[in-house]
């Protein structure tokens, strides 16, 4: 269920394969807040008998799963939400940093973006703790996102695929990290970017 890269797992299926086990790649998407709320999503990939005897555990940790046949789908799933969730947060970061220079009120712009075509996940989890400057404990930290973002870049490299604003939002949180708050949830980087405004 980690974010590993996929020749890693690769190798793990088949190691496993030699005494039988069927290992099945079925991360999960979502925040901690959503593990305890038990709301996460999950991208299993592999042989369909075993996710249906995995089910029972993907209905209690999750609300809904997805099932991709061909192995490894799961985490080519999970890189391409996380590499959305990457931008969203910093999108959003930027956003409500912009707000505070222009000196806006934080919970009605909060509103109004989450009821336009604006919105989107990331500014309906992590909007309230960048108005709050809540990032602890956090719900996903830093250095994990910066983990996952390398991995999916690393992936996308070998499928020549561009990652122009993935790159760019890799720095900031690069540049977060190295600015001491890498424990911190990734709604700090609105933390960080602020500290810019003069």
């Amino acid at each position: 269920m980690g974010t590993l890269p996929l020749d890693a797992k690769l190798r793990a299926r088949a190691a496993l394969a030699t005494v039988g086990a069927d290992l099945l790649d079925a991360p999960l998407s979502g925040s901690g807040h959503q593990a305890v709320d038990a709301t996460l999503v999950v991208f299993a990939s592999g042989s369909g008998t075993s996710v249906e005897k995995a089910r029972p555990l993907f209905e209690l940790i999750g609300k809904s799963s997805y099932h991709f046949p061909e192995f490894g789908h799961g985490s080519v799933m999970k890189y391409i939400a996380n590499l959305v969730v990457t931008v969203h947060n910093v999108a959003a970061d930027e956003a409500h940093v912009l707000r505070m220079a222009a000196g806006m009120d934080s919970d009605l712009i909060q509103r109004v973006i989450g009821d336009s075509a604006a919105n989107s996940g990331m500014w309906n989890i992590r909007g309230p703790m960048m108005v709050a400057d809540s990032c602890e404990p956090p719900a996903g930290r830093r250095d994990i996102i910066v983990k996952d973002a390398s991995i999916i870049k690393d992936y996308a490299e070998e499928q020549g695929a561009p990652t122009q604003l993935l790159d760019a939002a890799l720095a900031v949180y690069e540049d977060a990290s190295r600015d001491g708050m890498g424990d911190l949830d990734a709604a700090a980087v609105c933390r960080y970017l602020r500290s810019d405004l003069r």
